[in-house]
């Protein structure tokens, strides 16, 4: 007889992502927005360490900002404040090329 490992794993990755945004279009030229919005992104392989699979990874954007559309150019001017944050996100080590979820990153 042969031996044979069996393996089986579910998990429930549903998940509902909101993204929202306003802008007002002044007759200057400024415009100014807010913008906010989730993620969430299923990360399909497993980590050596635990043998599990990684968990999701999830992120949260707010921004707020104005745009400028200057009567004598053909462009825009954009000036924005923004915070963006993920959870679980993979890093992978560059001596052992494993890799490890983190626990929360943050950009601004």
């Amino acid at each position: 007889k042969g031996v044979g490992v069996d393996q089986n794993e579910s998990r429930d990755d549903g998940q509902l992502s909101l993204s929202a945004g306003v802008m007002f279009l002044a007759n200057n030229g400024l415009s100014p927005y807010a913008n906010y919005s989730q993620s969430f992104e299923v990360i399909s392989t497993i980590d050596a360490a635990t043998n599990e699979l990684y968990k999701p990874l999830e992120g949260e954007q707010v921004e707020v900002g104005v745009k400028y559309e200057p009567s004598f150019m053909d462009g825009f001017i954009n000036l924005a404040w923004f915070d963006i944050t993920q959870k679980n996100a993979l890093v992978t080590n560059p001596s052992t090329w494993i890799a490890t979820q983190t626990g929360e990153v943050t950009s601004q």
